[in-house]
């Protein structure tokens, strides 16, 4: 488990569970995860594609997390 949030105490799995469905309803926004950028733990929103449109409804960070915008194109379960 990561280190809380200074800012509320929470962790980042518990931040991301907190928010993960309504991120997630969001048009374009096909996945959210965990991840790491120069040692520190963000929150990763997966996008079909970086349009103004969703860029306008994502946080840039939610609970002291910083949140990076990934494009990994449609996803398709198998």
């Amino acid at each position: 488990m990561e280190k809380p949030s200074a800012l509320t105490g929470l962790s980042i799995e518990e931040v991301k569970s907190r928010y993960e469905m309504g991120l997630i309803i969001i048009n374009e926004v096909v996945g959210v995860g965990i991840g790491e950028e120069k040692g520190i733990p963000v929150i990763k929103v997966y996008v079909i594609e970086k349009t103004k449109s969703v860029m306008e409804k994502l946080p840039l960070q939610i609970e002291g997390y910083r949140v990076v915008i990934e494009v990994t194109g449609e996803v398709h379960a198998f």
